[in-house]
């Protein structure tokens, strides 16, 4: 037991400071109870901090408000107070949590308050959640790494609707321009509730979008659910799809919605690979070049099917300034394709920073006709300052 618990509750509990079972002192309907003075003492430092004149752009908990919080939020210290007023006792903090978040402009959900937090209610989900529907000054929205399966383990209640208090906020804030749910783990159900509020109204402001490494993604209706967010945040400047696998019909509708685009800037993307028949004479290590031939042109592996649908149509997408294509694998023998990337190299004169990424490939590798083509493509090229 840490300081903050011995303290609160000593090991006597017969000592004349233990804290004793609060009883409900309300009439019966009532849902008036007796706060205990360390629950009374928690709310009015979150309390202190929820009016501060000049609120910190993100709520940091200092460990003797966490560990406060971990205490009443225990099962052991439920088991010493009423079942009426335990609950109310959570619900005020969460509110007052919530209430906090809403004067940060950046709120990280799972960092800065969930994690300190053991099983809670849906209702209490919700509580917490609630006032950052009124915030006027929230910007920036992080979900954390994992949020939704560490959530759901919190609150089971949440198996299908995680995503709805989270798209209530999302509808109603207008002035978001960051939204961030990289690795967040993501099921379809969770991706359409998602889409569905980045869809509304409040979306319009959205300049950065990051969906990476969520799987919920790779399928050709999660990128078509993209698609179609991509539509609608026409200020987009920033937008991060890495870690999911794009396909041939995935990269083609994505490529058609980068293409009416008109602010997007800075793009990352992480097309599938195809795989290899690796027949032993290959060097397996890192990432290298191979001669031979794959069934398939150019223009029909993913990333060729997103660079001709973006780039190389009658009416291509002239804003993208900064090109990631991003892969990274544990499996092995697959190809890398190119298909016409260097087709787009060679002629664009906008794209000025390019980026291709390859990590974790213990057997990744890339036609040797494609490679040649690409480093050709890029002596050509006139507008890029900065080659990764």
């Amino acid at each position: 037991m840490d300081a903050v618990e011995s303290n609160m509750i000593p090991s006597d509990p017969g000592s004349h400071n233990s804290h004793h079972v609060v009883e409900d002192t309300a009439p019966v309907g009532s849902n008036v109870f007796q706060m205990p003075p360390e629950v009374e003492q928690l709310l009015e430092e979150l309390d202190a901090i929820a009016r501060e004149d000049a609120p910190p752009e993100r709520l940091n908990l200092s460990k003797d408000i966490e560990g406060q919080i971990r205490l009443v939020f225990s099962a052991d210290y439920g088991r010493q107070l009423s079942a009426g007023c335990w609950e109310d006792s959570r619900l005020k903090i969460l509110g007052v949590l919530g209430l906090c978040w809403s004067n940060c402009t950046r709120v990280h959900l799972w960092d800065d308050c969930i994690h300190v937090l053991g099983q809670i209610s849906l209702r209490e989900y919700e509580a917490l959640h609630m006032p950052l529907q009124s915030s006027k000054v929230l910007r920036q929205l992080y979900l954390g790494s994992s949020y939704f399966p560490l959530i759901v383990r919190r609150c089971p209640e949440l198996e299908d609707v995680a995503a709805r208090p989270l798209g209530d906020i999302i509808r109603t804030m207008e002035d978001l321009e960051a939204f961030d749910a990289s690795y967040a783990g993501m099921s379809m159900t969770h991706w359409a509730q998602v889409a569905v509020a980045l869809t509304w109204r409040g979306v319009h402001n959205l300049t950065q979008l990051n969906l990476s490494g969520n799987d919920a993604i790779v399928t050709e209706e999660g990128f078509t659910i993209l698609a179609r967010v991509l539509q609608v945040a026409t200020k987009l400047k920033r937008l991060d799809i890495t870690g999911v696998g794009m396909g041939e019909a995935a990269g083609k509708a994505l490529g058609e919605a980068v293409a009416l685009h008109r602010e997007l800037e800075e793009l990352e993307l992480n097309p599938e690979l195809e795989e290899w028949e690796d027949d032993g004479t290959q060097n397996s290590g890192n990432t290298q070049v191979i001669e031979g031939s794959i069934t398939g042109g150019p223009k029909e592996c993913p990333l060729g099917r997103f660079i001709t649908s973006a780039f190389l149509t009658d009416h291509p997408n002239q804003s993208v300034r900064s090109l990631t294509i991003f892969h990274w694998t544990v499996k092995g023998p697959q190809v890398l394709r190119l298909g016409v990337l260097s087709e787009f190299l060679r002629t664009t004169t906008f794209l000025s920073h390019f980026t291709l990424r390859v990590k974790y490939s213990p057997r990744t590798y890339i036609l040797g006709c494609e490679s040649q083509d690409l480093f050709e493509a890029l002596r050509a090229n006139c507008s890029i300052r900065v080659l990764k």
